[in-house]
């Protein structure tokens, strides 16, 4: 099943992707503030 390991490996990057932008948000924040 290509497609099901396609769709998994995509979610994954996706969270992956929204986790390290929130920290370099967050680490920002903290140098800033």
């Amino acid at each position: 099943m290509p497609q099901l390991n396609l769709s998994s490996f995509f979610l994954f990057f996706v969270v992956f992707f929204f986790y390290y932008m929130w920290n370099l948000f967050f680490l920002s924040n903290d140098l800033i503030g």
